[in-house]
């Protein structure tokens, strides 16, 4: 943790190699998923879960283009040719246009059975992250690109600062906080990991 906080580690840090692998295991397992859903047959929600995994999948390539730079961009699961490495330019241009592609697609529900689950807001935030860094990520700064997708966030209504920040860490938080754009909901028993 000590060459995190100094950013002095080298390759071998074991946190920089479980970070990418969790990464882009959470890539991978979008891809199947994805490939999964475009073979099976239409119902009314498959539209909106399949722009849910992709929007899940951009923020994951936003996470390993943030941390890592250049980067691989696989989005065809089984695909066994060797990854090539992309621009921070050219992953920056997928996920913007595969965000703006799948909005239409995403609930504006924020209520507990669209909790943990992606909706336009957290299509809204992502692409605020993206453009508050787009000078670092392709030398191009859009900081009232970002303004816009904010306003769009705050003026939903739909969100607040928590008058407690520390009962959003508490055990029975969940859908009534109204401080989480995306929430990974945890439990001891069922879905160990506990961290983001």
């Amino acid at each position: 943790y000590q060459q995190m906080h100094y950013h002095s580690w080298t390759p071998d840090n074991p946190i920089v190699g479980s970070c990418w692998t969790w990464g882009f295991s959470t890539i991978s397992t979008c891809n199947q998923i994805l490939g999964l859903f475009a073979s099976s047959k239409d119902s009314p929600s498959k539209g909106q879960v399949a722009a849910e995994i992709r929007t899940l999948r951009s923020i994951m390539f936003w996470m390993m283009m943030d941390a890592y730079g250049n980067i691989p961009m696989p989005t065809a699961f089984g695909d066994t040719t060797k990854p090539v490495q992309q621009s921070r330019q050219d992953v920056f241009n997928f996920i913007e246009s595969e965000v703006k592609a799948v909005l239409p697609s995403l609930s504006t529900a924020t209520e507990a059975p669209q909790y943990g689950r992606p909706n336009t807001y957290t299509a809204y935030a992502l692409l605020a992250k993206l453009y508050l860094n787009a000078e670092v990520y392709t030398g191009k700064p859009r900081y009232d690109d970002a303004v816009i997708y904010c306003d769009s966030v705050i003026q939903s209504g739909k969100y607040s600062l928590a008058t407690d920040f520390a009962k959003m860490f508490y055990p029975d938080n969940g859908p009534q906080m109204t401080e989480f754009i995306l929430a990974i909901p945890y439990d001891h028993a069922q879905a160990l990991g506990e961290q983001f």
